[in-house]
């Protein structure tokens, strides 16, 4: 598959992804009201978090040893460690009594809980096997469906059920399995299973986790940040507080994934010299700053509009804790950028040391904020994280590489002729297509 063809099916992917999470994010508010949103938001976030971190990175070790180890043996690992991983999520089960909303919660919210975290772990390791295998259509596809399923789930208890987090999370544990059946009966045959025997090696298994936990360590303080600054509102401020502060995330997430695709134009020019990555930089991330400032704009204004018709005027306290996180998202888009610059001319302990800076700002933050302020200085503390990550790759960029940071943020003249002139061509086409 080439590549221009491989970052139009992920970047059409994440984009149907965004509209289908900002829809079924409407649906469930609509259908449960700020403070069930609220611990719903909460538990999904903790969920998450420590599913991407059980994962221990074996899902990367995987694809990076693909070739070097057969696929039936690289599964058969795989099926070891979560095996091993569901004993020890039984055994952590009297931990989930210190966490807000399962402290109060029955013995079933619980064991839907760790469920969730199961099934998350197991569908990631799943789903990356058809990355190893370069099948992103299929990998697209259950991605997909999984999101388009829980939105029609929602939909069906919003019309059928009284709103409970107990029924939530069962729906969303549902929606698990059917999709995996589906998956695996329909995709699952088109996996190289006979490319080998269907064995455990520890060795192999040793080594895709030592490889994926170093990997690993740089996707969990990227989405440090967003995940947890959201727990922390969940320990810190009410219910209600973490309901309104998911829709403005929400809002600020939808943005920032129609323009986080420029990371893969970033990454897809590695076979180029330093120099024209470095021209391609410049301009991707002057024309990044200026389109998202506009949408940013753009969000802003027609967020409350949006909020009040659908989610509802319960929840247009959201609307000031939005107009901060758009800053934060911005600039957070300028560091996909050069993160995935960074990583792919091997400095991905640069872009981890940035990374690791904005998440103790963040953190620190939440401390001194979240108590007094709930989701207003959750909204601060994500804001100065992001922006601190951001500031610190602009100043390496520099110091490593020369590349001011005028060069990389003001608009010159003949950007702004590009971007007019692209504009109108994407617009004379539609033209000439109606």
């Amino acid at each position: 598959m080439g590549l221009l063809k491989k970052t139009l099916i992920v970047s059409s992917m994440r984009i149907i992804l965004s509209g289908l999470i900002f829809i079924t994010d409407m649906l469930i508010s609509r259908y449960v009201g700020v403070a069930l949103k609220g611990e719903f938001f909460f538990l999904m976030n903790n969920i998450l978090f420590i599913s991407v971190l059980l994962t221990g990175g074996l899902y990367l070790g995987n694809i990076y040893y693909y070739k070097e180890y057969a696929f039936p043996e690289l599964a058969a690992n795989s099926l070891l460690y979560l095996l091993s991983l569901g004993f020890l999520l039984i055994l952590g089960y009297p931990l989930l009594s210190h966490l807000p909303v399962l402290s109060t919660g029955g013995f079933w919210l619980k064991v839907f809980f760790l469920a969730c975290l199961f099934g998350e772990v197991s569908t990631t390791l799943y789903q990356n096997f058809f990355v190893a295998t370069d099948q992103l259509k299929e990998y697209a596809l259950v991605r997909i469906l999984r999101r388009s399923l829980f939105m029609l789930l929602m939909l069906l208890a919003w019309i059928t059920w009284k709103a409970s987090i107990d029924l939530i999370l069962d729906l969303y544990m549902v929606n698990f399995l059917v999709i995996y059946l589906i998956s695996c009966f329909y995709l699952g045959p088109r996996l190289p299973w006979g490319a080998g025997p269907f064995r455990c090696h520890l060795s192999s298994l040793g080594k895709c986790l030592r490889y994926g936990l170093k990997s690993q360590a740089l996707v969990s303080l990227d989405m440090g940040n967003q995940r947890l600054t959201a727990i922390f509102l969940g320990f810190w401020a009410s219910s209600t507080e973490n309901g309104l502060y998911s829709v403005a995330l929400n809002f600020g997430q939808a943005l920032w994934v129609l323009f986080g695709v420029l990371a893969i134009v970033v990454q897809s020019g590695v076979n180029n010299s330093l120099e024209q990555q470095v021209d391609h930089l410049k301009r991707l991330s002057r024309h990044a700053l200026f389109l998202m400032g506009l949408g940013a704009i753009g969000v802003a204004v027609l967020s409350r509009p949006v909020i009040r018709l659908g989610y509802g005027t319960e929840f247009l306290g959201a609307v000031p804790q939005l107009y901060i996180i758009l800053v934060g998202i911005v600039a957070y888009g300028i560091y996909s950028l050069l993160s995935s610059f960074m990583i792919v001319n091997g400095r991905a302990g640069t872009a981890m040391l940035a990374s690791a800076f904005g998440v103790l700002v963040n953190i620190l933050l939440c401390y001194l904020l979240i108590p007094q302020y709930g989701g207003l200085g959750a909204a601060q503390a994500l804001c100065w994280g992001y922006l601190t990550s951001t500031f610190l790759l602009l100043t390496l960029m520099y110091v490593i590489f020369g590349v001011s940071i005028k060069s990389l943020l003001i608009l010159k003249k003949n950007d702004i002729s590009t971007i007019v002139y692209k504009i109108a061509s994407i617009n004379s086409s539609k033209n000439i297509g109606a």
